[in-house]
């Protein structure tokens, strides 16, 4: 199908419906080889990856969890996934952002981030 092809189809799902099209960094993704978009989505897609549910107690660092508030699938994981670590575990989820959180709301990313790392020394 050729980079670009799948470049408009993988842009064009519903999850990344929120970005807008200054956001949507294409000629960077432009950049990408199919051989390495592909080795990237058989070894780090979530479809791909081993469930760790069940280590998330071992974590014992400050956790912040963010998810796009208008993404309900994440949003819901990031809830489940902050109680599955405990108790240093922070969940902000980011009003008006969806899939992309921190393209679509970077403002909103950025004041949630910074201040989240400044109260645990980061």
């Amino acid at each position: 199908m050729g980079l670009e092809k799948f470049l408009e189809g993988w842009l064009g799902q519903p999850l990344f419906a929120g970005l807008p099209p200054d956001r949507l960094f294409r000629s960077e993704r432009l950049e990408n080889t199919v051989s390495g978009l592909v080795a990237s989505l058989e070894h780090a897609g979530t479809g791909s990856q081993e469930p760790s549910w069940h280590e998330l107690h071992e974590l014992a660092m400050p956790v912040l969890v963010l998810a796009g508030a208008e993404d309900a699938k994440f949003a819901a994981l990031a809830e489940r996934m902050a109680v599955e670590i405990g108790s240093n575990a922070d969940v902000a989820l980011i009003d008006g952002a969806g899939h992309a959180a921190h393209l679509e709301e970077p403002d909103r990313f950025l004041a949630i981030v910074q201040p989240w790392l400044g109260a645990h020394g980061l």
